[in-house]
């Protein structure tokens, strides 16, 4: 995989990939060092035909915060009626930050406003028993608290229609 902005070395991995139409949607982990092991992601996009060769055009940086692994579930908005949305398509991610030190964070954007970061809203805890969505990635909350040391590393969501729940597996620190 070919984006020009990022480098490709170690532990920057493509994390993520949807389509939507003719065209691939990638999210991209990337700035590894010696003291973050990854340290943002971005958001690079690719017709069909530009996936012969692997060559995807960056789009923005998605996130240095609390979306650098993450995982995205494509949604039909009216199935999920706590969502910013009633209508159309969206996606859910779900996100955790420094590498095997982070809670589990979620966000939501309209399908139709993929290539837009400003239609990103962020999960920001629950009001009057409805979820609160706000712009501000900084101030978003996690899901769940599972500990107060957080070691999450790469993590993976799904829907699943059988059980009707969803499902969240990823990579602890210890083991």
């Amino acid at each position: 995989i070919y984006i020009k902005e990022i480098n490709r070395g170690g532990f920057e991995v493509p994390a993520e990939g949807i389509m939507i139409g003719e065209t691939m949607y990638l999210w991209h982990t990337t700035d590894h060092s010696e003291t973050k092991t990854m340290g943002r992601s971005v958001l690079a996009k690719a017709s069909r035909a530009e996936l012969n060769n692997a060559n995807f055009t960056y789009l923005y940086d998605f996130s240095s915060d609390k979306f650098i692994n993450l995982s995205v579930v494509r949604v039909k908005n009216s199935e999920w009626p706590l969502l910013p949305q009633n209508t159309g398509e969206g996606i859910v991610i779900f996100g955790s930050g420094t590498y095997r030190s982070s809670h589990v964070f979620m966000a939501y954007q309209p399908l139709n406003g993929i290539e837009n970061k400003s239609a990103l809203r962020y999960f920001a805890g629950v009001k009057n028993g409805k979820p609160v969505w706000i712009k501000d990635e900084s101030k978003a909350l996690t899901i769940f608290n599972f500990s107060s040391d957080p070691r999450v590393g790469e993590l993976s969501v799904s829907f699943n229609e059988y059980l009707k729940r969803w499902i969240l597996l990823y990579n602890h620190d210890l083991p």
